[in-house]
């Protein structure tokens, strides 16, 4: 968290990415004092933008008694247009503030760098109408797209599915014709984002989590040279998202793939994958070299939680499985240690609401939410 974040914003910017604290917890947590605490969130009660969870239950003399409150952000204080947006379709999700599907859909379109602009346009006055109806604050538009991508300026530094070879900061040009906030991220963060802040069942954000972000669509189209398999990762590392020193961390090719085109991320890929979704066989050894590759970054790095997500969560190959064997194998002490591999919390919208969370944070960072 930004130190030079106002009280009100730190004290808001913990209920969301860790519900259910109470005002003690969160006064110790940030070091601000109780009474400020108190007044800053009886402030946000009254204007909607944060909710109370009362619980009560027995105590151990069998008399009833009153746990401390629980808080949570009000979900209807705000709403976001998330995007997910791939070379042959794109998804979007309209999420409220606390992280709460409140529509969904998805369409099959070619997007590229000479699309891009005029789609996302397109999408923001056609859900324009349908947002007015929904109560609370239009906060903006997230968006995830795969390819390097600038977080601090929102530039596409490069995007094979995109078919942008050079820098092309379409952010900057997109806010100068919709007016909200519109921030971009690449869509292995975006998952990893989602987990960090939307996950069903989640009572506080991890730590230390990898998201494997696989995409096998590509396998129905033959134009453009592709590969056929889209692979990228999403690092969360001690709570945050680790871009690394150039924003490129995650971008993922396997230690045994030796083609030096620059869109082939596995051996496999030498061979013909057009079919790779019909091809069990072929699948199964796909399957088998990503987890190899995974089981050694997550021995090396020490994660304790791997996310899976996208097409390969319709594959009848068991991935979690495989990663699980990759890891015990790629282990060389005799200690055993548990790791929790599963499948993303949110299914195919888990991009389009990364990127919902992802507008959000930088409304908090940049101190723009309107509270």
């Amino acid at each position: 968290m930004d130190r030079n974040l106002p009280s009100n914003y730190k004290i808001l910017h913990e209920i969301w990415l860790n519900p259910g604290q109470s005002r003690v917890q969160i006064s110790k947590k940030l070091n601000i004092d109780k009474s400020t605490v108190s007044l800053i969130i009886n402030k946000m009660l009254e204007n909607k933008i944060v909710e109370e969870n009362c619980d009560y239950e027995n105590n151990i003399q069998g008399v009833v008694g009153r746990r401390p409150i629980q808080l949570k952000v009000d979900g209807t204080f705000g709403y976001i247009l998330g995007l997910a947006i791939e070379h042959h379709s794109y998804k979007v999700a309209i999420v409220d503030f606390s992280g709460k599907i409140l529509f969904s859909e998805e369409k099959d379109e070619i997007i590229t760098q000479y699309n891009l602009k005029p789609i996302i346009e397109m999408l923001y006055w056609k859900y324009l109408e349908l947002l007015k109806n929904i109560p609370g604050h239009f906060l903006g538009i997230g968006i995830g797209v795969g390819g390097l991508i600038d977080h601090n300026n929102g530039t596409i530094i490069y995007s094979v599915p995109l078919e942008i070879e050079k820098p092309n900061n379409i952010i900057e040009s997109i806010r100068k014709s919709i007016p909200i906030p519109v921030f971009i991220e690449n869509n292995s963060n975006c998952g990893a984002i989602t987990e960090l802040v939307f996950r069903k069942n989640r009572k506080i954000a991890p730590k230390n989590l990898l998201f494997l972000f696989i995409e096998f669509k590509h396998s129905l189209y033959s134009d453009l040279g592709h590969g056929r398999i889209g692979i990228g990762l999403g690092l969360v590392l001690d709570g945050k998202i680790h871009y690394g020193s150039n924003s490129f961390a995650g971008e993922f090719k396997s230690i045994y793939c030796k083609n030096q085109e620059h869109f082939k991320q596995l051996s496999q890929e030498k061979y013909n994958l057009d079919k790779l979704l019909e091809d069990t066989n072929m699948m199964q050894k796909v399957v088998k070299e990503i987890a190899q590759n995974i089981g050694f970054l997550v021995n090396i790095l020490d994660i304790m939680e791997i996310v899976v997500g996208g097409d390969i969560e319709n594959i009848s190959s068991d991935i979690c499985n495989e990663i699980e064997l990759a890891i015990k194998e790629n282990w060389k002490f005799p200690i055993s240690k548990k790791i929790n591999v599963h499948y993303s919390s949110l299914g195919p919208e888990t991009v389009a609401c990364g990127a919902a969370g992802n507008l959000i944070n930088n409304l908090f960072l940049n101190k723009t939410l309107p509270l």
